[in-house]
């Protein structure tokens, strides 16, 4: 079971919700009580998220959140909802996180946006290994958001992340490029993610079975076709495997498990 179906397969499920307005947002359809964009800011703040109705918001590291509606108003969450009408009307103790929001605000494509009235934020946020975020909203849909490549393919924008904690030195970036993202939305069906562990499995397999001495980074491609990320079963597939940048100590260290 992949990393993305083992987190699937352990969410409750729920009912239908009732259905929202829906258009065009970024390139993918949205209703208007979907989160289309995010920051991830969770090393030092939370997570900042853009709504397809052009509400923008933050949810802080402290279980708070603080959403900013299209018309001005602002929803601060804390284990109940207060409305305040605008920013001035916010109490000073909140000013910081008023701070943050405005940070979180400069990277949304606000331009792309529909306004419609919703009184929908985000109440949790969950992180996993490899960057992986799920989003708990208070109309109680949960939304999956996967790292900067996977997000920003299947969202139509570029999406900024916190650097990666992997092994795979090659693959900690935070965004990707933007002379290479249009090649990669005109070629690319799909970007799949593998765990570290998968990763020294792959470079296990590669040294015994291919002799050859491939780095973590090298070794993405290998890794998802053993574990079957993508469902390639009886067919031909053509793998890319390009790096050794590892030296034979740090190479003995992972496949050990030291």
């Amino acid at each position: 079971m992949t990393s993305r179906n083992r987190i699937l397969s352990q969410l409750p499920s729920r009912g239908e919700a009732p259905q929202s307005p829906r258009f065009t947002v970024n390139g993918y359809e949205a209703d208007t009580t979907e989160v289309v964009e995010i920051g991830d800011m969770s090393n030092k703040y939370g997570i900042g998220y853009l709504l397809a109705n052009g509400s923008q918001g933050v949810i802080f590291n402290d279980g708070t959140s603080l959403t900013k509606q299209p018309e001005g108003a602002l929803i601060y969450y804390d284990k109940t909802t207060v409305e305040y009408a605008s920013v001035l009307a916010l109490p000073h103790e909140l000013k910081k996180k008023t701070d943050i929001l405005r940070l979180a605000q400069k990277n949304f494509k606000k331009e792309t946006l529909i306004t419609y009235p919703s009184q929908v934020i985000v109440k949790k946020y969950v992180k996993f290994e490899h960057s992986t975020i799920i989003l708990k909203l208070s109309s109680g849909t949960l939304q999956f958001f996967w790292p900067d490549g996977q997000l920003s393919l299947r969202s139509g924008s570029i999406v900024h992340i916190d650097t990666p904690a992997t092994i795979a030195d090659g693959a900690q970036t935070q965004h990707l490029g933007k002379l290479t993202f249009p090649v990669i939305q005109a070629l690319v069906e799909d970007i799949v993610t593998v765990t570290d562990a998968q990763l020294v499995q792959a470079m296990a397999f590669a040294a015994s079975r291919m002799k050859m001495l491939v780095e973590p980074t090298g070794c993405l491609a290998i890794a998802a076709a053993l574990n079957q990320a993508v469902p390639i079963k009886g067919l031909r597939v053509g793998l890319l495997v390009s790096g050794g940048n590892i030296d034979l100590a740090r190479f003995a260290q992972l496949v050990q498990g030291d």
